[in-house]
């Protein structure tokens, strides 16, 4: 139905992510950043640059991210579509400080807790650098 088109949600329960072109957007809690086992604290010792820092969490926590995002952006992680891996950026977005700290380079896992609302929420599970061995690792 279309209220369950408009949240993203089947009436079987799983998530429809191909409503529409419009992005779907879904912003991402990233916990205390005070607070060493969250996300949020990881960020702030992993991205050095300021502006860089600055792209990552307003495209996490205020812009959302992409749920309809091109192949290399966005990939689900589980059959429902709750868990995904996405890029810290859109694929239009300018680029912004060093090659290959830029936003893009930037990978966050999340769950998505609240899918009614608008734009959905999810919260932060891990947070990488695209080329961190440990999730390219064969």
């Amino acid at each position: 139905d279309a209220a369950a088109a408009t949240y993203g949600c089947g009436p079987d329960g799983w998530r429809d992510t191909s409503v529409g072109s419009a992005p779907m957007r879904c912003r991402v809690e990233l916990g205390n950043p005070a607070d060493p086992a969250s996300v949020a604290y990881r960020i702030s010792r992993t991205i050095i640059e300021d502006v860089v820092y600055s792209a990552v969490t307003a495209q996490l926590t205020e812009i959302g991210i992409d749920l309809n995002g091109p192949p290399g952006y966005l990939v689900w992680l589980d059959q429902r579509h709750y868990q995904f891996l996405a890029r810290c950026a859109d694929a239009d977005s300018p680029a912004v400080g060093p090659v290959g700290r830029q936003p893009r380079n930037y990978l966050i896992t999340a769950t998505i807790t609240d899918s009614s609302a608008v734009p959905q929420r999810a919260e932060a599970e891990l947070f990488h650098h695209d080329a961190d061995p440990e999730i390219n690792a064969p």
